[in-house]
């Protein structure tokens, strides 16, 4: 599965905030999810953001406002990891699709994720 699902990730500053966007597709399987994470900040708190939208095979995801709020520094592999990782679960995905086929995606998204430096 992993081998024909393309993955794309960017990261961008747009208007001074920290965004991260992420496209997984594979048109065989009829896969299509966009993701976007972004920076958000407030008085008393600051954390990331998460939104993710389109299908998994005949699985539709759309979902807005998946947050992580933290309160000190962070032990990510790369920035958004935890919100992404949150926004698929809260989302069914991983209890929609096979776990094996799950995890290959995620390592695939990682990796292309830490390549983007977001």
């Amino acid at each position: 599965m992993a081998n024909y699902t393309k993955i794309t990730a960017e990261g961008r500053y747009l208007d001074g905030v920290s965004m991260g966007f992420i496209k997984v597709e594979n048109e065989a399987k009829n896969i299509y999810l966009d993701i976007k994470v972004w920076y958000y900040e407030t008085r008393t708190s600051w954390g990331h953001k998460a939104e993710i939208c389109g299908h998994y095979g005949d699985n539709y995801v759309s979902k807005h406002d998946f947050k992580n709020i933290y309160y000190n520094r962070t032990w990510e592999n790369y920035r958004f990891q935890s919100v992404l990782h949150r926004a698929f679960y809260e989302c069914g995905l991983s209890k929609k699709i096979d776990k094996k086929e799950y995890d290959a995606l995620w390592e695939k998204i990682d990796q292309k994720c830490k390549e983007a430096r977001f």
